[in-house]
């Protein structure tokens, strides 16, 4: 089976697992991750955006400001121009956002799809501010300390990505939890053994599958129980494997480099 990213794709979402598989010829890894065995959201998140190309969902994103954007840099590897890019904000239904124009992004300068996907993060700038509105749309918060989050810690993940591994794609916002999981504990070790984790990454999941990410929940904030961002979605094989957890950008490890983009 193909690595896959954790974006929607350009090609449409039916053409997900082709992507997946032709790019698993180019490299032994991909990106990937949308929630899988998750619920639907009934609130949402202040800090969740969707990133869109044409007007059509391709990933997540984090509110950081009211002009920045933070999301996987695997996500903007087409190198589609920013006019072709808007965020859409406030509603937990893709069809209710509020949509902003992307006036220009950077993307991380060690980042290549070719060596792992370590540093997978962008950071986008609007061409006009947010308007924040509480409860509904708001920048996201940072842990108070950084490196790597206490193993067993039960974090949350929520995207418009698909509900199962080549299957539909919900309007609705969906959500789930996943504990982070040492690097030799099942789940993770399989990653581990073939040398494809960076200290810019760390495992999150269950070692029987259970639930997980999935394709267009890529660039989406990993929170904790104070809603402060610990990662963002990033790749892993499949969705919802047994001893194949998905893998987020460990965002504490790279935050000199979003700090100055910001």
């Amino acid at each position: 089976m193909a690595w896959s990213w954790r974006r929607t794709s350009w090609r449409g979402l039916a053409g997900v697992t082709l992507v997946g598989t032709l790019l698993g010829l180019l490299s032994s890894t991909v990106p990937a991750h949308a929630i899988v065995n998750g619920t639907k959201a009934t609130r949402m998140p202040p800090y969740m955006a969707s990133l869109q190309e044409y007007r059509r969902h391709i990933c997540g994103g984090v509110i950081l400001d009211d002009r920045t954007i933070l999301t996987a840099a695997h996500c903007l590897q087409r190198q589609s121009p920013p006019s072709a890019l808007s965020v859409g904000v406030g509603s937990l239904r893709l069809d209710g956002t509020t949509n902003y124009p992307v006036e220009k992004y950077v993307v991380h300068p060690q980042y290549s799809m070719f060596v792992e996907y370590n540093n997978d993060v962008a950071v986008l700038k609007l061409a006009t501010p947010l308007t924040f509105k509480p409860g509904s749309v708001g920048p996201v918060s940072w842990p108070p300390s950084s490196g790597q989050p206490p193993y067993g810690q039960i974090l949350s993940i929520a995207g418009w990505g698909l509900l199962s591994e080549g299957g539909s794609a919900p309007n609705d916002l969906y959500t789930t939890n996943v504990m982070v999981l040492r690097n030799d504990e099942e789940g993770c070790s399989n990653y581990s053994r073939e040398g494809r984790l960076s200290d810019t990454m760390f495992c999150a999941g269950y070692p029987d599958g259970h639930t997980d990410a999935c394709q267009g929940d890529s660039g989406g904030a990993l929170v904790n129980r104070y809603n402060e961002l610990v990662g963002i979605a990033s790749w892993g094989q499949g969705c919802a494997l047994p001893g194949r957890a998905g893998v987020y950008t460990n965002v504490n490890k790279l935050y000199s480099w979003i700090k100055a983009n910001m």
